[in-house]
């Protein structure tokens, strides 16, 4: 059971990193110009200066989520390196 729970984790852990590096490339792609920034955030943006200032919070945000989710990947690692350490 112990060892179900730690794969779903980590399947889990690793699809949010998956889904949360995409929205930032997406970001990346609004500040580049390649997506045009008057039909992301519900076209209420009005300036260019507005899309820096939204698209550079929203990466912001995404990058935190990114560190947060990455911790649990990052304990159940290293308790397993300590695991396999003790073992040995």
């Amino acid at each position: 059971m112990e060892r179900i729970q730690k794969t779903s984790i980590r399947v889990t852990v690793t699809l949010m990193l998956v889904l949360l590096s995409c929205l930032v490339v997406f970001h990346l792609l609004i500040l580049s110009g390649t997506i045009p920034y008057n039909i992301v955030w519900g076209g209420r943006l009005e300036s260019t200066s507005q899309m820096y200032w939204f698209e550079g919070v929203s990466i912001t945000v995404n990058l935190a989520a990114i560190a947060i989710v990455f911790t649990p990947l990052t304990l159940i690692s290293a308790a397993l390196c300590y695991r396999m350490a003790v073992v040995s």
